[in-house]
């Protein structure tokens, strides 16, 4: 867009155009006409006049960015106003912060777009809507954009300031910011590397119970602050402080788009109330009451990470922020929409990518799919186990059926399974009790057949099946889905789990590893004879019978499972935006489709649209990247979309996200502010439960020959 700032003749910070005007000779009047003229042209033509078909829209005229103006901005604009006529234009009512503002010196553009002046913006966020009419309540468009704010404290002298108890919303200590440190901007960089001048201040948040452990957190601001804000989520248990120039939710971020911090946003994190994967934060001696480590992991750790970075931010700039969003993967997932129910004042835009949907009972799936799998008849455990490594090894047995019979669901036989939906409801075994019966060696087992006893444990419990409750966890829930069979079917062990190793057992894959510590932790501490539950918790023999573990299930349940009501959230008119990998086996699909609909089921798909966005990519595995196993298999397929700008753009301007964006596999060539970012291979990123069809030609690489369709 053209830069055009009425300065000079034409304006001056006291008066406006039109008193400038008075006070000038004929020709210069002419040729501050021409020269409003002249940038008016400049301006990009538009193919489809804007407000075409009802739309109506508010846009800053002449500047670089709509949402951030300099610091020595005089406060007055030139806006467009597009409408779906001009009569609705003109009985549109304009306003700026709460009041009623003119805008003046009006120039029609065509008949569904008109520029004027408007002035009265102020130093940090300023909110302009539009209102249909001077009796409508709600606007019909709206912008904020901020005059940049700077520090009245500088960076160096936030170091050792100190915050009261009551600057935090929830029971602490206080805090403390231990170290400040400014960086300088950064030059000839590509765009994920391209930040601002920015501080990064280090702080902690001081217990209250002193046996319990302090909170760590980081704020990174901009010098030139835009008065609004992102808190980063962490991943695995947490344990450290997340990286503040970008969020981990990478499938939402491609590397072609700023990071917030560029934006001039501030950001923050935390590491959650402990560092590193130790476990004695785990520890809950009082049980069933959480202890304040275990609590702050569970949830109370975002919300007094919140409170002392606003705290920072008005104790720096004299201003809290007046948006503030979350944005996490897998266990930020699970936190960002944590932040959704608990805390649903807090925030405005919420992104969740792969969310740890029914936590409690994901966090012990790997040690509860081994206990299903010991045999050991004399002890009362009578399952098979179904090798995922060895001579046996089922992996790529399993695989290759999977693909057999769901690759083609998508009209395009690739190796790629777009119809992810589709595909797991052939592998449901409660519609499908056959399943997997192809499969059966007719004589002996091989590695290319599944014996009976390992059909069994593939259509059962914490596998394809799903895990049943004789007493109900959060929302009433009294089972966790099975999971799908990509994932689902590859989640094998190399050994057979055996009661004799059940100390050191973790499960199959990464999810294993990353729960294991908690699991045994919080199950083990306090059992009679166990003085080090990360040495001594046989898990195993724990899940052998879940319902003797009900109090400790529930109790979990309610602590760190994501509650189905999000009609709060909504309420205050918050925005939320999820993308799910569907080939993920970590996170488990399935969990999260389940807590979507169930979602869905509670206030119904006309007011879940109102405020959410949902979507699936196929094939991918967890966090974004192509859906891989043990043995080599690997695909490669489109795993980002730019999700950031839509969510900005839907909580600041009111625009709806795209129902179908793309998504990318982006290379690049050159390097520093010359590199060139080439989309190589695209598709449709679909709302759930659509996924991307192939329409039958054109180049498979290429997201205009496919449609989102239903399963």
């Amino acid at each position: 867009m053209a830069k055009f700032r009425l300065y000079g003749l034409c304006r001056s910070s006291k008066s406006s155009m039109f008193r400038s005007l008075l006070n000038i000779s004929l020709p210069a009047i002419l040729a501050c006409v021409a020269t409003v003229l002249l940038a008016l042209t400049s301006l990009p033509a538009f193919a489809k006049p804007p407000g075409f078909g009802g739309d109506y829209g508010i846009e800053l005229v002449g500047v670089e960015d709509q949402y951030t103006l300099p610091p020595d901005f005089d406060g007055t604009v030139t806006i467009r106003v597009t409408g779906p006529g001009m009569g609705a234009i003109n009985s549109a009512v304009l306003k700026l912060n709460g009041k009623r503002v003119e805008w003046g010196h009006r120039i029609r553009e065509s008949a569904y777009s008109m520029t004027g002046i408007m002035s009265g913006l102020q130093p940090g966020d300023n909110l302009i809507q539009l209102y249909a009419d001077v009796k409508a309540t709600e606007p019909v468009a709206q912008l904020r954009t901020s005059i940049l704010l700077t520090p009245t404290i500088d960076c160096a002298s936030m170091a050792n300031q100190t915050f009261d108890p009551s600057e935090i919303g929830l029971p602490t200590g206080g805090a403390k910011i231990t170290l400040a440190a400014l960086t300088q901007a950064t030059t000839n960089q590509n765009i994920q590397n391209t930040f601002p001048q920015y501080c990064t201040l280090t702080g902690v948040i001081y217990p209250v119970d002193p046996s319990s452990l302090p909170i760590n957190f980081k704020v990174a601001i901009p010098t030139e602050w835009n008065q609004k804000s992102w808190q980063f989520g962490g991943g695995g248990t947490d344990g450290s402080v997340p990286g503040l120039t970008a969020p981990s939710t990478t499938a939402m971020l491609p590397s072609n788009v700023y990071r917030p911090l560029a934006l001039q946003y501030a950001t923050y994190g935390g590491d959650s109330g402990h560092s590193g994967f130790g476990s004695t934060w785990i520890d809950n001696p009082n049980f069933p009451t959480l202890s304040e480590s275990f609590q702050n992991f569970c949830y109370d750790a975002l919300k007094k990470t919140h409170d002392a970075a606003v705290a920072v931010m008005k104790r720096m700039y004299g201003r809290a922020p007046a948006v503030n969003y979350f944005a996490g993967q897998s266990q930020g997932g699970r936190e960002a929409l944590t932040v959704l129910w608990r805390y649903p004042q807090d925030y405005d835009g919420i992104m969740a990518q792969d969310f740890l949907a029914y936590f409690a009972n994901l966090n012990f799936n790997p040690q509860l799919q081994g206990s299903l799998q010991v045999n050991d008849p004399a002890s009362g455990y009578f399952g098979t186990w179904v090798p995922g490594g060895g001579t046996l090894n089922k992996t790529t047995t399993l695989r290759n059926y999977v693909l057999s019979q769901c690759d083609g669901l998508d009209n395009l036989p690739d190796g790629i399974i777009q119809n992810y939906k589709g595909c797991a409801n052939l592998f449901d075994p409660s519609p499908n009790p056959n399943v997997l019966g192809d499969l059966l060696c007719a004589g002996a087992e091989t590695s290319s057949c599944l014996t009976q006893g390992e059909i069994n444990t593939l259509r059962g419990p914490a596998f394809l099946g799903a895990v049943p409750y004789s007493y109900p966890l959060r929302d009433n829930e009294f089972s966790y889905p099975g999971w799908g069979p990509l994932e689902g079917l590859s989640l094998l062990t190399s050994t057979a789990p055996a009661l004799a190793t059940g100390t050191t057992y973790t499960g199959a894959g990464f999810g294993g590893f990353l729960g294991i510590a908690l699991v045994r932790e919080y199950f083990c501490y306090g059992l009679p004879g166990v003085t080090n539950p990360q040495t001594q918790c046989n898990v195993l023999e724990v899940f052998h019978n879940l319902n003797a573990q009900q109090q400790k299930i529930q109790v979990l349940s309610d602590a760190v499972d994501i509650d189905e009501d999000w009609s709060q959230f909504k309420a205050l008119g918050g925005k939320v935006i999820m993308d799910t990998s569907a080939a993920d086996p970590i996170s488990n699909p399935l969990a999260q489709f389940k807590l979507i609909d169930r979602v869905v089921e509670k206030m119904g798909q006309t007011a879940f649209d109102s405020f959410a966005r949902y979507y699936v990519s196929p094939m991918t595995w967890h966090g974004g990247g192509g859906y891989f196993t043990t043995d080599g298999f690997s695909v490669t397929v489109p795993t980002t979309a730019d999700l950031l700008n839509p969510m900005i753009a839907w909580v600041e301007r009111l625009v709806t996200p795209p129902d179908t964006p793309m998504q990318m596999r982006i290379t690049t060539s050159g390097s520093g502010s010359d590199t060139v970012y080439n989309i190589v291979q695209s598709r449709p990123l679909c709302r759930y439960p659509m996924y991307p069809r192939y329409n039958g030609s054109g180049d498979a690489n290429q997201a205009s020959n496919y449609t989102c369709t239903m399963p």
